[in-house]
């Protein structure tokens, strides 16, 4: 049983320092050739973009891994082998080749993993959870449409439970609110102020869940909205960055519309 834990802890993280050096490399290449973009964003949120989150440092210094045992089974590995040690030749599918594949598919048997081998002789080990959790927001400006695809997915998801043999424990809708559209006075309104100022637009729909949305459903107020462009259209997240001149030019559009229907 003891041998049986370290294959375990041998196989799982014996590729961790390939990845971690992957890693490393990416941040320094993404360092080297500064967009003043990025840097002005920088500097405002105070989060540099390619810091290494914090929770993927401390779950590194977690690891651990079994040296003497990963040793062992690439020693083991290695005597799979058409040429005498210390080379290792392998021909694709000829006996040593399939023999090695036996071999780490049995460690990762050993280890609780699901195996799969594809037609060109990848091997694929995988932990399947016992339990998942999944969300799914499903948002349309047409409410029946909207339904209809909430109900292939109630279907989709007992189907693909039976055909797995997992069960679906649970299909709840947490909220189902419709849609409200803008009022088109408003639309008019805003399309006609950033025509005045020379400010290029265009109509689109917004999939966010704004307050406005309520205020129009329960006949609090008519509403519109007006979005300015935003650093790689980043919305709620630290990186999130708008230009100076990128709000003041939607400030003008929001006092002139303003203005605007005032005149009604």
């Amino acid at each position: 049983m003891l041998y049986e834990n370290q294959e375990k802890m041998a196989l799982r993280f014996s590729q961790l320092p390939l990845l971690l050096l992957c890693f490393c490399c990416s941040v320094i290449i993404a360092h080297k050739d500064e967009d003043p973009v990025t840097k002005t964003m920088e500097d405002f949120s105070g989060y540099p973009i390619d810091e290494p989150h914090s929770f993927f440092q401390k779950s590194l210094s977690l690891l651990s891994v079994d040296t003497e045992s990963l040793q062992k089974e690439i020693d083991e590995l290695a005597t799979f082998s058409d040429t005498p040690a210390p080379s290792v030749t392998r021909i694709l599918y000829t006996e040593k080749d399939v023999l090695a594949r036996r071999y780490i598919k049995n460690l990762m048997g050993l280890s609780g993993l699901s195996v799969r081998e594809d037609a060109v002789g990848n091997i694929f080990g995988r932990c399947i959870p016992s339990k998942s959790h999944l969300e799914i927001d499903t948002r349309d400006i047409d409410e029946q449409r909207r339904n209809i695809v909430i109900e292939k997915i109630r279907h989709s998801a007992s189907k693909i439970a039976i055909d797995r043999g997992v069960r679906l424990s649970e299909f709840k809708i947490i909220n189902q609110d419709p849609p409200a559209r803008a009022e088109k006075t408003i639309i008019g309104a805003m399309e006609a102020a950033s025509k005045e100022l020379n400010l290029k637009h265009k109509l689109m729909i917004s999939r966010a869940y704004h307050d406005s949305l309520f205020m129009a459903r329960n006949v609090v107020s008519t509403m519109g909205t007006i979005f300015i462009p935003c650093y790689k259209g980043y919305s709620h997240k630290p990186e999130e960055y708008a230009s100076i001149q990128d709000i003041a030019n939607g400030v003008k559009v929001l006092a002139l519309t303003l203005a605007k229907l005032s005149l009604h």
